[in-house]
Parts: C-alpha cells; structure tokens; sequence
C-alpha cells in the first residue's frame, strides 16, 4: 500500500515539476515576446509606403506616395507624382526650353535627402539660371534600380519628355543588381539572391544567418514565428558555435586582402552593367538626345575611398571611350575638397549628403555649359 502511495506521490511530484518548468517556459516566452524582436525578423517590417510591384520593372515608386526616411536623425520626406517619380509632374517638364533625363538607384533619387537636394534637382536650378530659360531635369532614379532597370526607365520615357540631354548615374559597385536585382517581398525590397534564406510570417520576413545544415535553417524560421524563445536560445548556440569553431568570420576578406584589387576581375564583374550601359546610350542616340554617364562613388567613415571605387571608375571610363561615350567623374573633386574628412557620407548610412549632390551637380552643369561657372561655387 505504502509503495502505490510513495509512487503516486512521486507522480504528482512529477507532474507539478512539470507544470512548474511549462509556466515558467511560458512566462518566459511572453516576456521575450513583449520585450524583444525574434532574432530573425528582417530589419524593416512594415510596408513600404513608396513602393509597388510592377510587370516589367519589377518594382517602382507609387504614384502619388508619401513617406520618410529618417537617418541622423533627419526625416527627409518624399513625395512621389503622378507618374511615379519623386519630381514635377512630367506635363509641367515637357514645355520646359532644357529638358533632361536623370536615371539611377537611391543616389540619384537622393535617398535621406529633401526633395530640393538631389542632384538633378540642384542641376535643374543651376541651368535655370538664366533670364528666360526654362530648365527642367527629371529625376527619375529609383533606391535600389540595375543599370537594367535604368536602361528600361531611359526607353520608356524618351518618347514622351524628349529629353536633349540623358544622364545616366553608375554607381559601379551595385553591378551585381543586373542578375541578382532587388524584389519585393511583404513590402520590403530584397536581394533576389536573399530569398531561399527568407520566409513570410506573422511579423513580416524573417531571415536565418543559418546556411551550413537546412534543416536547422528550417527550424529556426519555425522557431522564430512559433516559439520566439527557442529562436533566441538557438541564436545564441549558433554564435556560440561559429565563435568555438572559428566560422563566425568566415567570409571576411583580410583587411590587405580587401586592399588588393584586380583591375582585370573588376571590369569582368561589370561587364552585365557595362553592356546596359551602353544599350540605354543607343536609345538615347536614337531618341535625339545625348548621353552623360556621372559616375557615383561612396565614401568610406573614415572619410577615404575605398581602392576597388577607383577600379570601377577606370573600367567604366575605359568603356565609355570605346563606345564614345561621355564621362563626368567626380571622384577627384570630392577626394580633393573631402580632405579625409566623411563630409560627403550621411551620419549613419553611404549615401550622399546635400553637399555631395552640390559637387555632383556643379560639375554635371560644368560639363554641360563649358565656360559657365555656378553662382556661389568654388
């Protein structure tokens, strides 16, 4: 008698330890819910306000958007027309005297920048500039757009603006977007390359660092929508483990690794770009209208350029003379005028602050307008 009743007594003792353990794993999960993300949501999780899906473009600006972007704690508002780009509405640009077209990614869009700063909008002002003359540049870049889709966006509004100038803002380094453009997936853009490592679920995307096995890839997805405390306790083994065995930088090249640069490999990787480059210079030509590449350069925190951005600029400027094409590079100004400081970088993102638009701008009209020298430029 006694055995059956210690043996029960121990069941029930099982069983309460057991409720202990689920309420506290339960508690514990609630709070990890209301206090943390899952490590593997993606970054951004709401939809983008500006961005639609489109049939042959793959994504655009919705027309007649609003919405922010806030970096340094500056919110830069953007508002998109009618037609989908973040300017004047088109009408007004055709009966302009000087009409240009600008085409390119977040740099020529001018991404955490007002709508006054862009460099076809600061160009636009500098051609203005003369009694009588109305001048209008259209700033057709989209954040995060290959020279594909610029090459798209040059044959589709040629017809109707007739522009007699086309400038084209490479920004080398994003040559990789022409096989591998961004998506939208759950309103956000993605590398397209991104998405075997990205799922939809109750928080919008999430992504798993976890490529080595599949299956713990899988079950850290699971994870990550169904028990957000197991996601958080495997995150943790997982840095663990590339910390024990080595693989947490796996992947990073070595600082002088970083340093060398193929000139031969540099202009090979471009060649994608390079090619619809040159197919946007042809419908150009045979828009009537003449074509300016403005090369596009990032500046490092340090205030330096990166050796691999002089690489870019030389390849696409060996092209461009083979293809009679013309070349406005700002770099050496920008090198010259930075003086190693990060002047021309926002506080917390690559790309270009007000003043760099103003450089890119200047010597765009310089090169445009030989002889003429912007009011108030050095």
């Amino acid at each position: 008698m006694s055995t059956a009743t210690d043996r029960s007594r121990r069941a029930r003792r099982v069983l309460a330890g057991l409720a202990v353990v689920a309420a506290s794993i339960g508690l514990a999960e609630a709070l990890v819910r209301l206090l943390l993300d899952p490590p593997g949501r993606w970054p951004v999780s709401e939809e983008s306000p500006v961005i639609v899906e489109h049939p042959s473009l793959g994504y655009a600006l919705r027309p007649g958007a609003t919405g922010h972007y806030t970096a340094g704690g500056h919110a830069a508002r953007m508002r998109i027309n009618e037609q989908g780009w973040r300017d004047t509405p088109l009408p007004e640009a055709v009966r302009a005297d000087v009409r240009m077209l600008a085409v390119g990614d977040s740099f020529t869009f001018g991404l955490g920048v007002d709508s006054t700063d862009p460099w076809p909008e600061q160009l636009e002002r500098l051609l203005g500039d003369v009694p009588g003359r109305r001048a209008a540049v259209v700033n057709a870049g989209v954040p995060g757009y290959s020279a594909r889709q610029m090459r798209q966006v040059v044959e589709a509004l040629l017809p109707g603006l007739r522009p007699q100038v086309v400038l084209f803002g490479m920004n080398s380094e994003t040559y990789w977007r022409v096989e591998a453009p961004y998506v939208v997936r759950a309103g956000q853009l993605v590398r397209s390359s991104a998405l075997p490592d990205l799922t939809v679920g109750r928080h919008g995307l999430y992504h798993s660092p976890i490529v080595k096995w599949q299956w713990l890839n899988r079950l850290d997805v699971w994870l990550n929508q169904h028990f957000e405390l197991g996601a958080h306790l495997l995150a943790v083994a997982y840095r663990l483990y590339g910390a024990v065995s080595g693989g947490g930088g796996a992947g990073a090249p070595a600082p002088a690794a970083a340093a060398r640069v193929d000139t031969a490999d540099v202009a090979r990787r471009l060649g994608p770009a390079l090619a619809e480059m040159g197919r946007a210079a042809a419908a150009a030509r045979r828009g009537g209208a003449r074509f300016v590449v403005l090369l596009i350069n990032p500046q490092l925190e340090d205030g330096s350029f990166a050796p691999v951005q002089y690489a870019y600029n030389h390849a696409v400027g060996e092209f461009c003379r083979a293809e009679g094409i013309e070349v406005v590079d700002p770099l050496p100004v920008l090198v010259a005028r930075g003086g190693g400081r990060p002047r021309y970088r926002a506080v917390d993102n690559y790309h270009w602050t007000p003043e760099a638009h103003r450089v890119a701008a200047e010597l765009v009209y310089r090169y445009l307008e030989p002889g003429e020298s912007p009011r108030g430029a050095p």
